[in-house]
């Protein structure tokens, strides 16, 4: 009998397993694109339509009141828990009725006394569904999350010219003038070009002879240059890089010698020292 049990229990295992990896409608390559587009990821429980939670929030045919069961993800900065109501703006709302249970991904949409979100897709759970326990949604979520990552970093890695490990040994104003770059328009936007001399600790992509080369970026703090990574003297870390094709002057002075210079155009392009490792196994795919 105890033999029996297990293979039961084996079995039972599989078919959760299964689940996870081959949803019913919409399929892991769907949920894959809802966790791309959501930052808010819950199972919950249709508790009124065409109702809200809390007041401020304005009440149509859409908006659905659904009862937390359990929450998957989040960020850090919003309120939610087990057992809150959420009103969600949902995209069909012939979809649900009193008493249907869904894992919900959604985006932040009204902050007050209460949470008001909207949907981005929704998976509707049946029987076999609700055998799965929600460790196992968070952990298969997890696992997508980490591959989607990936993905981004390896797209990311294919585009740029240079990815090394170094550290910001000096930073000064740009050398634009010194290589007969000319004089730049001051606007409401300039960009106060800056110079950051990165010292090579390990080539992961691009390798050179250099060990010194030069990142150009905007000091400014500015709105249109928000986003855009600031260097500064003794920061380490692992650089993904393309020859500067933003400031209008692609070279730089360094030694005394003119040398390309190079950007950095998303703060996801500067990774900390330790994701050397990561990288180095996402350039080799």
């Amino acid at each position: 009998m105890r033999y029996q049990d297990q293979i039961a229990r084996l079995v039972l295992a599989a078919a959760l397993l299964l689940t996870l990896t081959t949803l019913p409608a919409s399929g892991q390559t769907s949920r894959a694109e809802f966790l791309k587009k959501s930052s808010i990821v819950f199972i919950g429980t249709v508790a009124e339509v065409g109702a809200v939670s809390f007041p401020g929030v304005p009440a149509s045919s859409r908006t659905v009141v659904f009862h937390v069961d359990a929450l998957l993800e989040k960020p850090v900065s919003v309120s939610i828990t087990q057992g809150d109501k959420v009103t969600v703006e949902v995209k069909d709302p012939a979809l649900f009725r009193k008493g249907v249970q869904a894992t919900l991904y959604t985006n932040g949409w009204i902050f007050g006394e209460g949470l008001a979100v909207r949907e981005v897709g929704h998976e509707i759970w049946t029987a076999q569904l609700k055998a799965v326990e929600p460790s196992q949604m968070r952990k298969e979520l997890t696992k997508i999350r980490k591959e989607l990552r990936d993905a981004e970093l390896r797209a990311r890695i294919q585009a740029v010219d240079l990815v090394l490990v170094g550290r910001v040994v000096e930073v000064h104003p740009g050398t634009i003038a010194a290589v007969g770059g000319p004089p730049m328009p001051i606007t409401e936007h300039d960009p106060d070009w800056q110079e950051a001399v990165i010292r090579v600790e390990s080539w992961i992509k691009g390798e050179q002879a250099n060990e010194e080369i030069v990142v150009r970026f905007p000091g400014s703090l500015d709105v249109a240059w928000y986003g855009v990574p600031k260097f500064k003297e003794g920061q380490e870390g692992t650089f993904l890089l393309q020859k500067d094709q933003v400031s209008g002057i692609p070279k730089a002075m360094l030694a005394g010698a003119e040398v390309n210079a190079y950007t950095a155009s998303d703060i996801h392009d500067v990774l900390p020292k330790e994701e050397a490792q990561r990288v180095r196994a996402l350039t080799e795919q």
